[in-house]
């Protein structure tokens, strides 16, 4: 069960609903013991049945409705940065009662909330220790806001919100309005380090039948876009995205279509739920992408001339055979010399992805024959790509000069947010060449690992990918690791 309207990076992001346990806090530190679980998991349940009060009472609900969560941070600070974080967290829930339900409660500290010095609701925050650093923070909050019937020892304490005030408070909405607040808190105090985040975007290769169909069927953003992409260009590249056949998806006019409009999906997908970049790039056509995520280029125009790219780049191709494929384990120099030393044919290096991983393209019988020489010098593998062309290279001429009358039409925008161009590896400044950039971009390789290189150094520290793989990632964890 997801949370309504958060705006959360990491705090609730992965929620988990019972309606009845034991306990939310306990099953919090039951799933910190299991590793893989994502950080800021919050769990909230209907019913706690071994609930225990700030004061070691029995602190359990036998109706539904009530709010009873808990979640965990990871962090790694001293514990002095959480002094005063329980009160902090009283203010927050009385606030949130005032201002949605006009509701005035007071606080007992430490932490407790009360109306009439009856408690209505308690805190419990506690904490892992490492080293004298908190490792985790985990925060347990139970508020009666429909519970009539208390135990002996409780019933002359307690109270609830609608026995008070009559008043049907809504579960969810409260704690996503909490999350929102608690993130902003332990941000400002650096609880948690603020995350500089990069969005990376792919290029062909990572196409494969069904691809966007999960973000499809799930989300109305994404079937959005679809069908944005199909009135804009009179293509169903969400039927050939998700039913192929292969060989049709493959062809360049549909694969970079299909990759672009599932990246754009999964953009307004995050947009939705807050999560944007401070910085992006992109893998040739993820260039594209970025360009369309920073407002450079408007969707509707990024769409057409994406389009138009991809006919040119399958249809103006020259006679021949031709195929690209990543060398792995050889550094720049190296692949550079293997294309040197190809006698059979045309071969160049094209994509340089990272320390150790260099893409070459041209003729088959020439990539075939730089493969052996590859493996001689020491590589440790060539991987054929799922491309159709010799993409990258002086081959592709025609197809540059062609677009490059085409993007003479489009009109480039101030950009919203920071993008890194392929051809150099560097930030596209306000004096660039946009158009000029975009048609040579075809025919010059891709410099990714000074991208990712010139991210690192711009202080990104978060990367995700948005596309149908993740191949990039696994590149970018190359160049960070040099």
């Amino acid at each position: 069960m997801q949370l309504e309207n958060l705006k959360t990076k990491f705090l609730g992001r992965n929620s988990i609903f019972y309606s009845k346990i034991d306990s939310t806090q306990n099953e919090i530190w039951r799933l910190i013991e299991n590793k893989n679980t994502p950080d800021g998991t919050l769990v909230f349940a209907d019913i706690q049945d071994k609930g225990i009060g700030t004061h070691g009472r029995v602190w359990h609900t036998d109706e539904a409705n009530n709010i009873a969560f808990s979640f965990f941070i990871k962090t790694n600070c001293n514990i002095q940065r959480l002094d005063g974080l329980t009160i902090k967290i009283a203010n927050i829930i009385v606030d949130i009662f005032k201002n949605q339900y006009e509701i005035n409660l007071n606080i007992k500290e430490p932490n407790d909330i009360t109306f009439n010095n009856k408690k209505i609701g308690g805190i419990l925050t506690q904490t892992k220790l490492v080293n004298e650093k908190v490792k985790y923070l985990v925060v347990g909050i139970g508020i009666n806001t429909k519970k009539e019937k208390f135990t002996d020892d409780i019933k002359n304490i307690a109270t609830s919100i609608k026995k008070e005030f009559g008043v049907d408070v809504d579960t969810k909405r409260f704690i996503a309005e909490f999350c929102n607040q608690f993130e902003k808190e332990i941000e400002k105090r650096g609880v948690i380090k603020k995350m500089n985040i990069g969005f990376l975007f792919p290029g062909q290769g990572a196409q494969s039948v069904g691809m966007g169909r999960d973000i499809y069927d799930e989300y109305e953003a994404a079937r959005k876009i679809y069908n944005q992409v199909k009135n804009i260009t009179g293509i169903d590249i969400a039927k050939i995205s998700f039913e192929g056949p292969e060989d049709i998806l493959n062809e360049t006019k549909y694969t970079q279509l299909a990759i672009l409009t599932e990246s754009l999906a999964i953009l307004e997908i995050l947009k939705d739920n807050n999560i944007t970049a401070n910085m992006s790039a992109g893998l040739s056509l993820g260039e594209y992408t970025a360009l369309i995520n920073s407002k450079a280029l408007m969707f509707e125009e990024g769409i057409k001339i994406v389009q138009k790219r991809g006919e040119y780049m399958q249809n103006l191709l020259p006679s021949g055979e031709w195929q690209m494929a990543a060398i792995i384990g050889l550094n720049d120099n190296e692949v550079e010399d293997v294309c040197k030393k190809v006698k059979s044919g045309f071969v160049v290096p094209a994509n340089y992805n990272s320390v150790g991983q260099v893409v070459i393209s041209g003729e088959k019988e020439a990539i075939n024959e730089a493969e052996k020489i590859a493996k001689e010098m020491g590589a440790k593998k060539v991987r054929i790509l799922k491309t159709a062309g010799p993409f990258h290279t002086e081959k592709l001429i025609e197809s540059s000069n062609v677009f490059r009358k085409d993007l003479e039409n489009i009109t480039v925008h101030k950009f919203e947010t920071k993008v890194i161009k392929n051809i150099d590896g560097e930030i596209y400044k306000e004096t660039d060449d946009v158009k000029d950039i975009l048609a040579r971009h075809i025919i010059n390789p891709v410099k990714f690992s000074k991208t990712i290189e010139n991210m690192l150094n711009n202080g990104i520290d978060t990367f995700i990918e948005i596309g149908p793989r993740k191949n990039i990632i696994r590149i970018c964890k190359k160049n960070a690791n040099k």
